[in-house]
């Protein structure tokens, strides 16, 4: 038996707040799978106001993607940057202000920390990717999975060198769904 993959995506009249509600809790999995049965049938019989209804398939499971920045202390200097999906992170070797610059401090390796730490506290990043870091090599992997995640972009610095214009390897996802089905509601 192969593995598939299905994509359901419900544009809701709902706000944010009230969809929050749907995100898995590994303590429950049951009550979520119930709470989302409730509202599909609230949907289904006009009781909930809805958008738009997407169900997509796959032949297979998507895959994540990534990029990477390698950082080489020498050549980073005060204020060079990274766009990061069209977010601008600031490299400074004073004392970092707000939640778009890291310090440029000790090492690679350290100074690699400093990034990934302002990656995963940064208000929009984080809601994109999770960064981690071996060495002085930032990886940056998306949370959402698929092919669309390829037309991320990245642009390095000179002490901070993107592996690809635009992150790769992600796979499967919506758009090589051999079934599409729509309906509005």
């Amino acid at each position: 038996m192969s593995n598939t993959s299905l994509v359901i995506t419900l544009k809701s009249a709902r706000s944010v707040a009230d969809n929050g509600r749907f995100v898995k809790d590994t303590n429950d999995p049951r009550g979520e799978c119930r709470a989302l049965e409730h509202l599909f049938e609230r949907l289904g019989s006009g009781l909930e106001p809805g958008g738009s209804f997407d169900v997509q398939t796959s032949a297979s499971a998507p895959v994540r993607a990534t990029n990477t920045l390698t950082l080489t202390f020498a050549s980073i200097s005060n204020n060079d940057t990274v766009v990061i999906a069209g977010t601008t992170l600031t490299c400074v070797t004073g004392t970092p202000s707000g939640g778009a610059q890291f310090k440029k401090q000790t090492d690679a390796t350290t100074t690699a920390a400093n990034l990934v730490a302002c990656v995963n506290a940064n208000a929009t990043l984080k809601l994109l990717m999770k960064a981690t870091n071996v060495a002085g090599v930032v990886t940056l992997t998306l949370h959402t999975p698929g092919a669309i995640g390829n037309q991320v972009p990245l642009v390095g610095s000179t002490g901070m060198v993107a592996g690809a214009a635009n992150f790769a390897n992600g796979a499967g996802g919506i758009e090589t769904a051999p079934v599409n089905y729509s309906r509005g509601l």
